[in-house]
């Protein structure tokens, strides 16, 4: 991403007043199974559970 790119995203954050992390998923298809949530434009919100996240895979 760029760094406007990056600026961007931050300021639709603290807009949003989210107050949680901001992670960019560029590749969800490392992810064990699918995760249920609320899709907007470009930006959605999930709960990842600790146990889908295949660790060692870079």
């Amino acid at each position: 991403m760029s760094p406007a790119q990056i600026q961007a995203l931050l300021w639709d954050r603290d807009k949003s007043d989210l107050g949680k992390n901001l992670t960019v998923l560029a590749n969800s298809r490392w992810l064990l199974q699918p995760i249920p949530g609320r899709d907007g434009k470009d930006i959605f919100l999930v709960d990842i559970p600790e146990h889908l996240i295949p660790f060692g895979q870079e």
